[in-house]
């Protein structure tokens, strides 16, 4: 063997040993997550209370997650690798956080590689790559089961690039992996839809590291449309599959938070990059819920002049640092989907989660940074410094995703103003029997957001526990006219309704219209939403219908011991149908 393949074998085994130590870094960071619990903010219904996910594959499940929208959601692959979870490891939560954690690993020694391959530089690609993966900011996509969505995509998304860089490799196009990059983004959209700018990041990829168009005018007009038209496949998938999750999230009567005007949404993009630019250099008082911000001209200003001066930056330097204007460029062009233009669950403009991939845009401005100023000694001794700066704030950060308690608890403390945070706090507390807390936290949380709350649901709960019937139905009322998919508020309502003993005929018409609705929407069907179906039918003076839908949810009704007791109630009520009697509360 030649001196120059046992230097390029050499250069491989260090490579792969910085790969590794990356991967046993991150795991040991990250690895108290596997001892977490579910948390109350949507994975009860993405995993721990959702036996299509919880308890592994099967047939229906398989369906299931390609037609399902959940929460208004659509992504069958996110669906199936929480299957492939409840599958391997049982419905306990270490499994699903194990999986997150090892992805994310992963997805650090994929930076490395990409950055490794980009820079040529060693050191430069390892110490850049080690600052994305143990930044505070990366703690909710792991630390969160819900947030599979990150770190899956992720995972696709980095496949793709590095089939991307491999397909240019040799000069001349590889159709292999071209169509192998083109597969990795349609597998990462069926995780989440924000890889819809996957091929704008291919363009920037054109320009460095493939040296395919260099950034000036003529050569841009000359190739830019040769290479916008040869990514036609990405743009295809892009368009079909972000149109598809696009109306599975924002559909007609899909959208249920409200929308500020679009005049204040455009006034406050500026200031959303600036928070995450500020979130990146002073990672502090981190949260899963943040206050809803606020406009004003003084912060628009100084939003515009430094994400002005920064953009002049990197274009002035494009020559002699081509790697800075396309990292700052990706930064800036994948958060556009998440950076606020709609409002949608918790986000309001803001989440942690949503620098995931966008912060890996800042990555390559470091790592192009590092290669040109050919540091010495002294770029380790401050590189491992900042990095067990950032390790340390992840450590602690870790902490507060321990359970729903400390969760909500920190939520509180850094969004004061934000009526979910209360509401999600009071949520815990009544589910520990705390119910005088929980009451004050969940009318606080009304007063400062009175429509398009959770905590209505929540309260009209507590109330019916407290035999405050009227309440609970007022705010069961209210729950379901701000979402109207509400499956668990319509079918309250219509219980509420029918088996009232004074319930009228206008009433009784009305929960049967409601039950039938949510009946409808169930997915998959609810053995209480069709007990509740046969109440309203019978209600009506419809016990033939009745019976079928008594029956049909006996058929539904889960085989554990909350299972039997339910199952003994419905049974109750079908045999009352079947002599052609009303069963009322």
């Amino acid at each position: 063997m030649n001196r120059t393949a046992l230097h390029v074998g050499a250069r491989r085994h260090e490579d792969g040993l910085l790969a590794w130590a990356l991967i046993a870094v991150t795991l040991a960071l990250f690895a108290p997550a596997m001892g977490f619990d579910f948390v109350g903010l949507d994975d009860m219904p993405y995993v721990s209370e959702n036996p299509m996910t919880r308890d592994g594959f099967s047939a229906e499940s398989l369906k299931w997650a390609w037609t399902t929208n959940l929460l208004g959601y659509w992504a069958p692959l996110l669906w199936m690798s929480f299957m492939l979870d409840g599958t391997l490891f049982g419905p306990e939560p270490w499994g699903f956080h194990a999986t997150n954690v090892l992805l994310h690993a992963l997805n650090a020694a994929l930076v490395f590689w990409m950055l490794r391959r980009w820079t040529g530089r060693r050191w430069a690609a390892f110490w850049a790559a080690l600052l994305w993966a143990v930044h505070p900011l990366r703690v909710e996509s792991v630390a969160w089961i819900t947030e599979r969505k990150d770190v899956l995509s992720g995972l696709f998304f980095f496949l793709c690039l590095l089939a991307y860089g491999r397909a240019q490799a040799g000069g001349r196009p590889s159709r292999g992996w071209t169509w192998t990059a083109a597969g990795c983004l349609a597998l990462g959209l069926l995780v989440k839809p924000v890889l819809v700018t996957v091929p704008f990041v291919l363009l920037l990829l054109d320009v460095w590291p493939l040296g395919r168009v260099r950034w000036e005018w003529a050569d841009i007009r000359a190739r830019g449309f040769r290479l916008v038209m040869e990514k036609w496949p990405f743009w295809l998938l892009a368009l079909a599959l972000g149109a598809v999750s696009w109306f599975a999230n924002f559909g007609p009567g899909r959208l249920a938070t409200p929308q500020p005007p679009l005049l204040l949404r455009l006034g406050l993009l500026p200031r959303n990059y600036l928070a995450y630019l500020w979130q990146t250099v002073w990672p502090a008082d981190l949260s899963v819920l943040y206050n809803r911000p606020q406009f004003t001209v003084e912060m628009l200003v100084l939003a515009l002049v430094v994400l002005g001066l920064l953009t002049a930056g990197a274009w002035g330097c494009r020559q002699r640092h081509p790697a800075g204007l396309v990292g700052w460029l990706w930064f800036l062009g994948m958060l556009v989907p998440s950076i606020g233009f709609i409002w949608v669950g918790t986000t309001e403009g803001a989440g942690d989660r949503f620098t995931y991939l966008p912060h890996v845009g800042l990555t390559v401005v470091l790592a192009g940074a590092a290669v040109r100023a050919r540091p010495g000694g002294w770029f380790h001794v401050l590189a491992a410094v900042l990095t067990l700066a950032l390790a340390w704030g992840a450590w602690r950060q870790l902490e507060i995703w321990r359970n729903s308690e400390a969760l909500f608890a920190r939520a509180v403390k850094v969004a004061d103003r934000n009526g979910r945070a209360w509401g999600s706090l009071g949520v815990w507390q009544a589910s520990e029997g705390r119910e005088a807390e929980a009451q004050v936290n969940l009318l606080r949380s009304l007063t400062l957001k009175p429509r398009h709350n959770e905590a209505n649901f929540n309260l009209a709960n507590l109330y019916l526990q407290q035999g405050r019937t009227t309440d609970a139905l007022r705010h069961y009322r209210i729950a379901a006219e701000d979402t109207p998919d509400h499956v668990k508020a319509l079918n309250n309502v219509a219980w509420l309704l029918a088996a009232d003993p004074a319930c009228s005929p206008e009433r009784a018409t009305e929960a049967l219209a409601l039950a039938r609705r949510a009946a409808a929407l169930a997915d998959p069907p609810d053995a209480s939403v069709l007990d509740t179906l046969g109440l309203a039918l019978a209600a009506n003076g419809d016990f033939a219908g009745a019976v079928l839908a008594a029956q049909e949810a006996v058929a539904q009704v889960p085989a554990d011991a909350a299972g039997r007791t339910l199952r003994q109630r419905i049974q109750a009520r079908l045999d009352a149908y079947g002599q052609g009697q009303m069963w009322r509360e």
